[in-house]
């Protein structure tokens, strides 16, 4: 018998995902000199993000502070992927703000970078209605975990994961997003691929507020996540990033 909710859920994804999709690209971090395509040191997820005075990519910063030590220990290139286009080098790009705190991280596009694909990707956040999350919330995580990558012939393939439930707890430094009625499943699954038994490559990942009657709008950024389909997400809250790309420093919490 079909269950009505499941199929609900199924109706969602197939309009939300195609949607915010173009909104949101890997990194992955490289040797200078590479293995290969499939040699990739590390990976996290960002989002690209235009408001009336800015563009910038929102992720989590600790794997900013992860980048950073790699460059400082070895000569290293972070490449951004964008579908339909090549891998752009951002190693250079400057970081606007961060705070590990929280654990976001802006990070500057320069006026250099400057291309149709940038146009088309950039998600509209508006930061004067940007509304903290609430318990209850209907959440979409989207990120690129490193146990779905598949490299060969010359091309990567990332494959987004997005992973659909509801906001169950709220704190000043972060909200948490919990499985507590056991319903989550797999949402997109065109290789038959497990659930990965760790999320990682998804630090950094969007997470929008998504309800029937408003378009999605961000609430935060994947900072850390339980093990497995039953994984509880911590998020860092979005409400603090300002038009420019800088934080809040009266919103942050206290530490």
């Amino acid at each position: 018998m079909t269950d009505p909710i499941r199929e609900e859920v199924r109706r969602q994804i197939d309009v939300l995902v195609p949607l915010l999709l173009p909104y949101v690209a890997p990194v992955l971090v490289y040797p200078r000199v590479s293995p290969g395509i499939d040699g990739w040191i590390t990976g996290g997820t960002v989002l690209f993000a235009r408001t009336g005075q800015n563009r910038f990519l929102i992720t989590a910063d600790h794997f900013v502070t992860e980048i950073d030590k790699l460059i400082q220990g070895s000569d290293v290139v972070a490449l951004l992927g964008v579908p339909g286009a090549s891998f752009t080098d951002i190693t250079t790009w400057p970081v606007i703000a961060r705070d590990n705190h929280v654990d976001i991280c802006t990070i500057q596009i320069p006026q250099e970078a400057e291309c149709e694909w940038l146009e088309k990707h950039c998600f509209d956040l508006d930061c004067t209605q940007s509304i903290r999350a609430c318990v209850g919330d209907k959440a979409l995580i989207m990120g690129f975990p490193k146990l779905h990558r598949e490299a060969g012939k010359g091309r990567i393939n990332t494959r987004v994961l997005p992973i659909l439930d509801y906001v169950t707890d709220v704190s000043d430094r972060r909200f948490t997003i919990a499985d507590e009625n056991a319903r989550r499943e797999i949402l997109i699954n065109p290789h038959n691929l497990s659930f990965p038994d760790h999320v990682g490559g998804m630090s950094g990942a969007p997470v929008f507020r998504v309800s029937a009657s408003a378009p999605p709008s961000l609430i935060g950024v994947l900072s850390e996540s339980g093990d497995g389909l039953r994984g509880v997400h911590f998020c860092a809250h979005a409400h603090f990033i300002m038009p420019d790309g800088s934080l809040d420093l009266v919103a942050l919490p206290p530490r």
